[in-house]
This record gives structure tokens, C-alpha cells and sequence, in this order.
């Protein structure tokens, strides 16, 4: 199914990257529960969202801390833009460089001459890119694990649901890395196809965020990736979340054979 030396060869193109956004995603979720402890930050926060509009502490609890307590601070590393920025840019540079960028440069066309089914080659570029992903989101889990050893309380949230928002973040990210791959087969450059991913990315955000404040759209929520990611709902037990996977895994599994149908049947010359 998998071409080992092509994902060994990934794996060495972006160990830097992949080292890096590692060590900042897990070094953050110490930083968050430092300073809640520390500096009683929680206290602060609760302080602030009581002066918002309901509806704007209805969307910043979900996103932020949607219960005033250190179960609730342990979520927030999973929302935070630094971790969101280093998994999308990881999920969409992966294809957009190996995909795009290589046919431009035409380097792409050699390996495709190589005795391996094309879908192969896909198929093993985006097992890398869901594995580099997981390494990046097991970091963070190590990261919480480190804080809370650090800083042992009883509101700590069961290290369960810390797994569980890692895994629905995880999948999150493996659909942007989906459709990107998808994007990128349709692009003849590496450049216009992450900006055309990180477009839509950036939509899927936002429009999740729309939906949440204004009433009138909100029943369109289900149209951006990101309402399937909810720790808000892991961190109360509210049922959802293994449909949310499910979808997840559907949109992945379905973007992912289009790619698969697509690189095979489609002249890479062009």
C-alpha cells in the first residue's frame, strides 16, 4: 500500500519543521498551566468575560475556557492559534510542496517514472503528512502530561478527554491536509495551491466563528470543518463526538480517493 522509502525521504524534508512546531506546541501547554497557576490567571479571565455581551462569552467560553477552572485551562492549548497555525501550515505544506511544487519543478514526473503505482505515491505522501500530524498533536499530550506532573491538582481534566480533543484536532487537520492534496493535483505551483488551502482554511475558521454569533446563519454552521471540533462538548460529556469523527473521517476518506483517482488518471506532463 505504502512506499517506505518516499516517506522516509518526507520525513527527512521536514524533520526541522516537524521538530520544531513539536517542541513550541508541547513547551506551550506547560506555559498555559504555568501561568494559570501561577499567576491565577483564571481568576483575571473570569473577571473579563463578565463585562462581554452573553453571546460573546457564549463563543469565547467555547473557544477559550469553557469552564472557569483548571479542567477548563488545560483546553485552551488545543485552541490556541500558535498549535492551530503549526498543524495547518505542516497539513497544507506537505502536498502543496511535494504535489505542486514538484510538478512545477518537474522533479515530480522522475518519480512518477518510477516502477510504483502513482496512487502509491499519494497514497504514501499523505500517510506521512496524518502521521506527522499525530507527532505534532502527541506532543502536545506530552505537554499536558508535563504540566500536570508539574502542577498535580484534582480540577485536572481526565487525561481521556485531553486525548479525546487531540484526536478530534488531529482529524481536523487531516481533512485540511485532504482537500489541500486535492487542491494541489489541481495546481501547477506550489505557492498558488497553499494559498488557495490556506483560503479556504481560513474561511472554514471564520465562518465558524460567524455562525456562532449571528443567529441568522447559525444553521449553516455544519458547512465549516472546524463545528466538528468541539472540546467545549468533549470537556461537558455531551454526546456528538464520535459523530463528529465520523464526519471527519468520511470528508477525509472521500478527498483522499478523489486524490487517488485523480493522480492516476490524470497526464502529469500538463
Amino acid at each position: 500500500m505504502v512506499y517506505p522509502r518516499y516517506i522516509i525521504r518526507v520525513f527527512r524534508d521536514h524533520l526541522g519543521f516537524l521538530a520544531t512546531a513539536s517542541v513550541l506546541v508541547g513547551g506551550l501547554q506547560v506555559l498555559i498551566l504555568t501561568v494559570v497557576v501561577e499567576m491565577q490567571f483564571l481568576e483575571v479571565l473570569k473577571f473579563i468575560l463578565d463585562q462581554l455581551p452573553e453571546r460573546v462569552q457564549m463563543v469565547l467560553g467555547e473557544q477559550f475556557l469553557t469552564q472557569m477552572s483548571l479542567a477548563g485551562a488545560s483546553l485552551v492549548g488545543y485552541n490556541h492559534p500558535v498549535v492551530l497555525t503549526f498543524l495547518a501550515v505542516l497539513a497544507i505544506m506537505l502536498p502543496s510542496r511535494h504535489l505542486a511544487g514538484e510538478l512545477e519543478e518537474g522533479s515530480l514526473e522522475l518519480l512518477l517514472a518510477l516502477p510504483v503505482r502513482r496512487w502509491r505515491v499519494l497514497f504514501s505522501l499523505w500517510v506521512s503528512a496524518v502521521l506527522m500530524l499525530l507527532l505534532v498533536t502527541a506532543a502536545a499530550w506530552i505537554g499536558t502530561a508535563l504540566g500536570r506532573l508539574l502542577y498535580p491538582s484534582p480540577d485536572h481534566l481526565p487525561f481521556l478527554k485531553i486525548i479525546q480533543v487531540g484526536i478530534n484536532l488531529w482529524l481536523v487537520m487531516a481533512v485540511v491536509s485532504s482537500y489541500t492534496f486535492l487542491i494541489a493535483l489541481l495546481s501547477k505551483e506550489a505557492g498558488r495551491a497553499a494559498m488557495r488551502a490556506a483560503g479556504l482554511t481560513l474561511f472554514f475558521f471564520f465562518w465558524n466563528y460567524t455562525t456562532q454569533i449571528w443567529s441568522t446563519v447559525q444553521s449553516l454552521e455544519i458547512l465549516s470543518i472546524f463545528y466538528y471540533y468541539q472540546p467545549r462538548q468533549i470537556l461537558s460529556g455531551e454526546p456528538g463526538y464520535a459523530g463528529n469523527l465520523l464526519v471527519l473521517i468520511a470528508l477525509a476518506f472521500v478527498l483522499t480517493t478523489i486524490s487517488l483517482y485523480r493522480i492516476e488518471s490524470r497526464d502529469m506532463a500538463g
